[in-house]
């Protein structure tokens, strides 16, 4: 699977319908956990852009299978 490209918190807020704040706070939380990591951004000075770390890589598969596992559960049957 290919890395997630890193991502501004105004672009993670946008995406997902919440406030920058929120968006915020929750990839700070994200980084304390080591899950995350924040680089500079080369187009906006005063932005830093979301990395996942490996171990944040390895959490995203694990929910992708899991929805995948979801999805199917739940549309098996459906036509």
């Amino acid at each position: 699977m290919d890395p997630i490209l890193p991502i501004s918190v105004a672009q993670i807020a946008r995406r997902i319908g919440v406030s920058r704040q929120s968006a915020r706070q929750t990839v700070q939380k994200l980084e304390a956990g080591g899950l995350v990591t924040l680089q500079a951004n080369p187009d906006h000075r005063r932005s830093q852009l979301v990395r996942l770390t490996d171990d944040g890589q390895a959490v995203m598969t694990i929910l992708r299978e899991r929805q995948a596992q979801l999805t199917h559960r739940f549309t098996d049957g459906m036509s």
